[in-house]
């Protein structure tokens, strides 16, 4: 799996990368449990919803390379300290997964950053849409979709995590 650095713009500690390193997965799983639980009160059966997914994802990496998709990491010289994949959805379509910033790196242009490499990557994967998931909560992360064209087309309101979540699925059509 590519490992290369990238010259995204967002400058200063910040590194970009493609593709896994070894605890990249155990990383993810970590900032999504404990940025979810501190910031959103999610319980820990979150940490099963994301680790499980992230799991088969990288199986398939594995055995099929970028067709099963492609997965970046904000990193910091001595941490993970975020990530988005872009996973195939079927059907002409991508999804996008796993994003996360810890402090340290929002308002830097980093989440940005991490959304025009998928969005670049899926048009030039041929893909005709993109669609997330999200919550309520995640307001910023909402604005950022927003910015890049997405527009909610579901909303259901479901007992998960330890609480109500109003989940969003959201989608930015490409073709």
């Amino acid at each position: 799996m590519t490992h290369a650095p990238d010259q995204s713009g967002v400058g200063g500690d910040i590194e970009i990368t493609e593709g896994f390193r070894v605890g990249d997965l155990a990383a993810v799983v970590q900032l999504h449990s404990e940025i979810y639980a501190a910031e959103y009160a999610l319980d820990a059966t979150f940490e099963a919803y994301v680790a499980e997914p992230l799991a088969q994802f990288a199986k398939a990496r594995a055995h099929t390379g970028e067709r099963a998709g492609l997965i970046w990491f904000a990193r910091l010289p001595d941490s993970v300290a975020g990530s988005l994949a872009l996973i195939d959805g079927g059907d002409e379509i991508d999804m996008i997964r796993w994003v996360i910033l810890t402090r340290a790196l929002r308002g830097r242009g980093v989440g940005k950053a991490l959304m025009q490499k998928a969005m670049d990557a899926a048009a030039a994967r041929g893909k005709r849409a993109v669609e997330l998931w999200t919550f309520d909560e995640l307001t910023a992360a909402i604005a950022l979709y927003r910015a890049f064209g997405f527009a909610e087309v579901e909303r259901r309101t479901v007992q998960q995590w330890g609480k109500p979540i109003t989940e969003l699925r959201m989608r930015c059509e490409l073709q």
